[in-house]
Protein backbone atom coordinates (compact mmCIF):
# COMPACT_ATOMS: atom_id res chain seq x y z
CA UNK A 1 0.00 0.00 0.00
CA UNK A 2 1.35 3.23 -0.79
CA UNK A 3 2.09 6.25 1.79
CA UNK A 4 -0.60 8.67 2.17
CA UNK A 5 0.33 12.12 2.88
CA UNK A 6 -1.53 11.39 6.06
CA UNK A 7 0.39 8.24 6.52
CA UNK A 8 3.85 10.43 6.17
CA UNK A 9 2.68 13.48 8.33
CA UNK A 10 1.95 10.67 11.60
CA UNK A 11 5.01 8.77 11.21
CA UNK A 12 7.48 11.91 10.53
CA UNK A 13 6.01 15.05 12.24
CA UNK A 14 9.04 16.91 12.22
CA UNK A 15 9.55 16.59 8.73
CA UNK A 16 6.04 17.76 8.16
CA UNK A 17 6.00 20.47 10.61
CA UNK A 18 9.30 21.44 8.62
CA UNK A 19 8.13 21.53 5.73
CA UNK A 20 5.11 23.10 6.39
CA UNK A 21 7.10 26.34 7.67
CA UNK A 22 9.53 26.08 4.49
CA UNK A 23 6.20 26.40 2.72
CA UNK A 24 4.82 29.37 4.38
CA UNK A 25 8.50 31.40 4.44
CA UNK A 26 8.50 30.36 0.02
CA UNK A 27 4.92 31.88 -0.34
CA UNK A 28 5.76 35.01 1.84
CA UNK A 29 9.64 35.72 0.39
CA UNK A 30 8.87 38.46 -1.68
CA UNK A 31 7.88 40.31 1.38
CA UNK A 32 10.91 40.44 2.97
CA UNK A 33 14.09 41.59 0.45
CA UNK A 34 16.06 42.56 3.58
CA UNK A 35 15.46 40.13 5.86
CA UNK A 36 19.29 40.07 6.55
CA UNK A 37 19.73 42.80 8.64
CA UNK A 38 22.27 41.82 11.52
CA UNK A 39 25.84 41.55 11.79
CA UNK A 40 27.11 38.91 14.48
CA UNK A 41 28.30 40.89 16.49
CA UNK A 42 25.04 41.81 17.16
CA UNK A 43 24.10 38.77 18.60
CA UNK A 44 27.22 38.82 21.28
CA UNK A 45 26.27 40.38 24.53
CA UNK A 46 28.24 40.90 27.32
CA UNK A 47 28.68 37.32 28.57
CA UNK A 48 30.47 36.45 24.83
CA UNK A 49 34.03 36.32 24.11
CA UNK A 50 35.50 36.52 20.68
CA UNK A 51 38.72 34.94 19.55
CA UNK A 52 40.20 33.98 15.58
CA UNK A 53 40.44 30.69 14.31
CA UNK A 54 42.44 30.01 11.06
CA UNK A 55 41.30 33.52 10.50
CA UNK A 56 37.31 33.34 11.22
CA UNK A 57 35.98 34.80 14.21
CA UNK A 58 34.84 32.52 16.69
CA UNK A 59 32.54 33.62 19.68
CA UNK A 60 31.87 31.26 22.44
CA UNK A 61 31.31 31.67 26.33
CA UNK A 62 33.74 30.36 29.03
CA UNK A 63 32.65 30.18 32.25
CA UNK A 64 33.27 27.91 35.77
CA UNK A 65 37.03 26.67 36.79
CA UNK A 66 38.01 23.39 37.86
CA UNK A 67 40.76 20.98 36.12
CA UNK A 68 38.37 19.41 34.02
CA UNK A 69 36.79 21.35 31.02
CA UNK A 70 33.44 20.42 28.90
CA UNK A 71 33.28 22.08 25.40
CA UNK A 72 29.61 21.89 25.12
CA UNK A 73 28.20 21.95 21.15
CA UNK A 74 24.86 23.48 20.09
CA UNK A 75 23.02 21.93 17.02
CA UNK A 76 21.54 23.11 13.24
CA UNK A 77 20.27 26.56 13.63
CA UNK A 78 20.70 26.93 17.17
CA UNK A 79 23.93 28.51 19.61
CA UNK A 80 25.36 29.11 22.89
CA UNK A 81 21.82 30.06 24.15
CA UNK A 82 20.87 25.83 24.02
CA UNK A 83 23.06 25.21 26.61
CA UNK A 84 22.89 28.30 28.96
CA UNK A 85 20.98 26.73 32.30
CA UNK A 86 23.55 23.87 31.63
CA UNK A 87 26.57 25.57 31.58
CA UNK A 88 25.98 27.49 34.64
CA UNK A 89 25.12 23.78 36.83
CA UNK A 90 27.81 22.50 35.27
CA UNK A 91 29.79 25.74 35.91
CA UNK A 92 29.61 25.12 39.44
CA UNK A 93 32.51 22.41 39.78
CA UNK A 94 34.24 23.08 35.65
CA UNK A 95 35.15 24.88 33.03
CA UNK A 96 32.67 25.13 30.42
CA UNK A 97 32.92 26.46 26.81
CA UNK A 98 30.02 26.78 24.52
CA UNK A 99 31.09 28.17 20.97
CA UNK A 100 28.35 29.46 17.79
CA UNK A 101 29.59 26.91 15.22
CA UNK A 102 30.57 28.81 12.18
CA UNK A 103 27.28 30.26 9.96
CA UNK A 104 25.68 30.81 13.15
CA UNK A 105 24.91 32.71 16.26
CA UNK A 106 27.40 35.41 16.87
CA UNK A 107 30.22 33.23 14.96
CA UNK A 108 31.07 34.77 11.00
CA UNK A 109 29.42 33.27 8.16
CA UNK A 110 31.64 31.54 5.71
CA UNK A 111 30.38 32.15 2.11
CA UNK A 112 31.94 28.04 1.91
CA UNK A 113 30.69 26.35 4.99
CA UNK A 114 31.54 22.72 5.47
CA UNK A 115 31.04 20.17 8.00
CA UNK A 116 34.85 19.47 8.74
CA UNK A 117 34.55 23.44 9.15
CA UNK A 118 32.95 22.86 12.32
CA UNK A 119 35.53 20.41 13.47
CA UNK A 120 38.63 22.67 12.77
CA UNK A 121 37.27 25.45 14.45
CA UNK A 122 36.47 22.98 17.85
CA UNK A 123 40.35 21.70 17.45
CA UNK A 124 41.30 25.11 16.63
CA UNK A 125 39.57 26.89 19.28
CA UNK A 126 41.00 24.13 21.78
CA UNK A 127 44.37 25.17 20.71
CA UNK A 128 43.50 28.59 21.39
CA UNK A 129 42.33 28.36 24.80
CA UNK A 130 45.60 26.08 25.80
CA UNK A 131 42.65 23.03 26.48
CA UNK A 132 44.86 19.68 26.41
CA UNK A 133 41.77 17.59 26.92
CA UNK A 134 37.90 17.78 27.00
CA UNK A 135 34.63 16.25 27.60
CA UNK A 136 32.97 16.69 24.52
CA UNK A 137 28.67 17.18 24.48
CA UNK A 138 27.02 17.38 21.37
CA UNK A 139 23.39 17.94 20.21
CA UNK A 140 22.23 17.10 17.24
CA UNK A 141 24.34 18.22 14.73
CA UNK A 142 26.70 19.18 17.64
CA UNK A 143 27.17 15.46 18.11
CA UNK A 144 28.35 14.71 14.84
CA UNK A 145 31.35 17.87 15.41
CA UNK A 146 31.46 15.97 18.34
CA UNK A 147 32.05 12.70 17.28
CA UNK A 148 34.07 13.93 13.91
CA UNK A 149 36.41 15.78 16.39
CA UNK A 150 36.85 12.27 18.56
CA UNK A 151 37.69 10.66 15.53
CA UNK A 152 40.23 13.07 14.52
CA UNK A 153 42.44 13.95 17.24
CA UNK A 154 41.26 11.26 19.85
CA UNK A 155 44.06 11.93 22.54
CA UNK A 156 42.37 15.16 23.02
CA UNK A 157 38.82 13.49 23.89
CA UNK A 158 38.21 12.39 27.39
CA UNK A 159 34.69 11.35 26.27
CA UNK A 160 31.83 12.29 24.50
CA UNK A 161 28.07 13.01 25.46
CA UNK A 162 25.49 13.00 22.29
CA UNK A 163 21.98 14.34 23.19
CA UNK A 164 19.56 13.57 20.20
CA UNK A 165 22.38 13.40 17.69
CA UNK A 166 22.83 13.45 14.16
CA UNK A 167 24.70 10.42 12.40
CA UNK A 168 22.95 7.46 12.90
CA UNK A 169 19.32 8.44 12.19
CA UNK A 170 19.84 9.20 8.86
CA UNK A 171 18.83 11.01 5.38
CA UNK A 172 20.49 8.39 4.00
CA UNK A 173 17.62 6.27 4.96
CA UNK A 174 15.43 8.93 2.82
CA UNK A 175 17.23 9.12 -0.16
CA UNK A 176 14.56 11.17 -1.93
CA UNK A 177 14.58 13.65 0.30
CA UNK A 178 18.11 13.80 0.56
CA UNK A 179 18.46 14.04 -3.31
CA UNK A 180 15.44 17.11 -3.05
CA UNK A 181 17.91 18.88 -0.84
CA UNK A 182 20.41 19.11 -3.27
CA UNK A 183 18.15 20.42 -6.22
CA UNK A 184 19.05 24.16 -7.34
CA UNK A 185 15.49 24.88 -6.61
CA UNK A 186 15.55 24.93 -2.97
CA UNK A 187 18.91 25.94 -2.63
CA UNK A 188 17.62 28.88 -3.88
CA UNK A 189 14.64 28.94 -2.15
CA UNK A 190 17.00 28.83 1.29
CA UNK A 191 18.98 31.35 0.05
CA UNK A 192 15.90 33.61 0.40
CA UNK A 193 13.39 32.66 2.66
CA UNK A 194 12.63 35.06 5.22
CA UNK A 195 11.91 33.10 8.33
CA UNK A 196 8.97 35.04 10.62
CA UNK A 197 7.88 34.38 14.21
CA UNK A 198 5.49 31.43 13.35
CA UNK A 199 8.19 29.74 11.03
CA UNK A 200 10.17 29.81 14.40
CA UNK A 201 7.23 28.51 15.98
CA UNK A 202 6.53 25.72 14.03
CA UNK A 203 10.09 24.76 13.86
CA UNK A 204 10.05 24.72 18.12
CA UNK A 205 6.37 22.95 18.24
CA UNK A 206 8.44 20.32 15.68
CA UNK A 207 11.65 19.82 18.26
CA UNK A 208 9.92 20.61 21.80
CA UNK A 209 7.92 17.77 23.60
CA UNK A 210 4.24 18.39 23.08
CA UNK A 211 3.99 19.71 26.64
CA UNK A 212 6.89 22.18 26.63
CA UNK A 213 5.58 26.01 26.59
CA UNK A 214 7.54 28.08 24.33
CA UNK A 215 7.47 31.75 24.96
CA UNK A 216 8.46 34.52 23.14
CA UNK A 217 12.22 34.77 24.38
CA UNK A 218 12.58 31.68 22.94
CA UNK A 219 11.06 32.24 19.71
CA UNK A 220 13.39 35.53 19.32
CA UNK A 221 16.36 33.73 20.47
CA UNK A 222 15.81 31.24 17.65
CA UNK A 223 15.12 34.01 14.86
CA UNK A 224 17.28 36.58 15.61
CA UNK A 225 20.81 33.99 14.03
CA UNK A 226 18.84 33.50 10.73
CA UNK A 227 18.77 36.84 10.44
CA UNK A 228 22.20 37.76 10.24
CA UNK A 229 24.20 38.72 7.04
CA UNK A 230 25.79 35.96 4.97
CA UNK A 231 23.51 32.97 7.04
CA UNK A 232 21.60 31.54 4.06
CA UNK A 233 24.85 32.03 1.53
CA UNK A 234 26.32 29.96 4.22
CA UNK A 235 23.80 27.21 4.71
CA UNK A 236 23.19 27.39 0.34
CA UNK A 237 26.81 26.02 0.20
CA UNK A 238 26.33 23.75 3.36
CA UNK A 239 23.52 21.80 1.35
CA UNK A 240 25.27 21.44 -1.61
CA UNK A 241 28.74 19.61 0.32
CA UNK A 242 27.22 18.25 3.49
CA UNK A 243 27.80 14.27 3.20
CA UNK A 244 25.24 11.32 3.59
CA UNK A 245 24.07 11.73 7.24
CA UNK A 246 25.45 8.27 8.30
CA UNK A 247 28.24 8.20 10.02
CA UNK A 248 28.91 3.89 10.67
CA UNK A 249 32.11 4.14 9.15
CA UNK A 250 33.15 7.12 11.25
CA UNK A 251 32.13 5.75 14.60
CA UNK A 252 34.65 2.50 14.69
CA UNK A 253 37.42 5.51 14.71
CA UNK A 254 35.89 6.50 18.42
CA UNK A 255 37.37 4.90 21.06
CA UNK A 256 36.69 6.85 24.05
CA UNK A 257 33.88 6.53 26.35
CA UNK A 258 30.80 7.63 25.13
CA UNK A 259 27.04 8.77 26.74
CA UNK A 260 23.68 8.67 24.78
CA UNK A 261 21.09 11.32 26.19
CA UNK A 262 17.27 11.12 24.26
CA UNK A 263 14.11 12.67 24.17
CA UNK A 264 11.57 10.00 24.93
CA UNK A 265 9.22 12.00 22.23
CA UNK A 266 12.25 13.48 20.34
CA UNK A 267 10.38 13.30 16.74
CA UNK A 268 13.63 14.69 15.05
CA UNK A 269 15.69 12.03 15.84
CA UNK A 270 13.99 9.46 17.50
CA UNK A 271 15.29 6.77 20.02
CA UNK A 272 15.69 4.22 17.68
CA UNK A 273 19.07 6.55 16.01
CA UNK A 274 20.17 5.82 19.39
CA UNK A 275 20.23 2.18 19.67
CA UNK A 276 21.50 2.06 16.00
CA UNK A 277 24.56 3.94 18.08
CA UNK A 278 24.57 1.77 21.10
CA UNK A 279 25.36 -1.15 18.83
CA UNK A 280 28.46 0.45 17.67
CA UNK A 281 30.01 2.87 20.05
CA UNK A 282 32.40 1.86 22.75
CA UNK A 283 31.77 1.65 26.76
CA UNK A 284 28.41 3.94 25.67
CA UNK A 285 25.29 3.95 28.41
CA UNK A 286 21.64 5.59 27.09
CA UNK A 287 19.75 7.66 29.36
CA UNK A 288 16.09 7.84 27.67
CA UNK A 289 14.32 11.00 29.71
CA UNK A 290 10.40 10.08 28.93
CA UNK A 291 8.36 13.16 28.22
CA UNK A 292 10.84 15.15 26.92
CA UNK A 293 11.91 16.23 23.02
CA UNK A 294 14.76 17.05 20.66
CA UNK A 295 16.03 19.55 23.07
CA UNK A 296 17.02 17.96 26.43
CA UNK A 297 19.64 20.25 27.54
CA UNK A 298 16.35 22.91 27.43
CA UNK A 299 13.72 20.72 28.39
CA UNK A 300 15.49 19.25 31.43
CA UNK A 301 18.91 20.86 32.11
CA UNK A 302 19.16 19.42 35.30
CA UNK A 303 18.80 16.36 34.99
CA UNK A 304 20.93 16.53 31.39
CA UNK A 305 23.93 18.43 33.86
CA UNK A 306 23.99 16.01 36.67
CA UNK A 307 24.25 12.82 34.19
CA UNK A 308 27.30 14.74 32.59
CA UNK A 309 28.68 14.93 35.92
CA UNK A 310 28.17 11.49 36.56
CA UNK A 311 29.39 10.66 33.27
CA UNK A 312 32.81 12.74 33.73
CA UNK A 313 33.23 11.28 37.39
CA UNK A 314 33.15 7.92 35.80
CA UNK A 315 36.17 8.31 33.01
CA UNK A 316 39.08 6.68 34.00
Amino acid sequence: MGMTRENWRERWPALAGAADAIAGMWQRQSLYPSHECLKPEDLCGEEMLTCDVDGRRIAYTDNGSGEETFILVHGFAGSHQTWSTVQALLGERYRVICPDLLGFGGSERPATLTPMDWTNQLIGLMDTLAITNAVLAGHSVGGRVALTCSATVGHRVRGVALLGSDGAQTLSRYPFLWAMARTPLLRKAIERLAVSRDDVLKLLRASYSETFPITEAMITAYQRPLCVRGTYAALRHLGQVYPDGNLTSLLPRVTCPVTLVWGEQDRVTPVRAALDMLAVLPATSLLILPDVGHLPQEECPRQVADHLDLFLTRLP
